[in-house]
């Protein structure tokens, strides 16, 4: 078990209700419908992508959405919303981004140090490059997950459960 996190794409007319609160993303119920589920991957990519916890600038921090900005009430949590607008600005930042640029912002003592989520303990032979690889697997699962949004002119919200 432990913390999952979930992207799900709404018609931007659901979008627009969660931002003026006439609708709770519970009246839309994302649990029934299609959704991309990024594991335990979402704080490190997060930290990986914008070099801070929480913090981080647009439009990287807003490939895993957790700015306080776009919060919405929803489970033990929260969950963020993005608008398309917002899905095509952090999509055009990460779409010809490489396996090495990537590579290039991974730094996995840093992250033990910084006690980022999933990771504990010490490193052990072959971790490092164990967890970039997962990382990287749940990046480019977020990159088609994020073309296919704008094909669809959808918005999204992102969610831990």
């Amino acid at each position: 078990m432990g913390m999952i996190g979930y992207y799900t794409a709404l018609p931007e007319e659901e979008i627009q209700q969660l931002v003026s609160r006439t609708k709770m993303l519970e009246d839309l119920d994302p649990y029934n419908r299609e959704y991309l589920d990024i594991d335990k991957s979402w704080q490190a990519l997060y930290y990986m992508l914008s070099g801070d916890i929480s913090d981080g600038d647009p439009p990287l921090s807003y490939v895993i959405p957790m700015d306080q900005d776009n919060l919405l009430e929803f489970g033990e949590f929260g969950a963020f919303y993005l608008t398309p607008p917002q899905i095509r600005e952090a999509y055009q930042a990460i779409e010809a981004m490489t396996r090495d640029e990537l590579l290039a912002k991974y730094n996995y003592n840093e992250m033990l140090e910084e006690a980022i989520y999933p990771l504990y303990g010490d490193a052990e032979d072959g971790e490092a490059e164990q967890f970039f690889d997962y990382l990287y697997s749940y990046f480019n699962d977020i990159r088609k997950y994020y073309s296919k949004t704008i094909v669809e002119g959808k918005g999204l919200v992102f969610y831990i459960s």
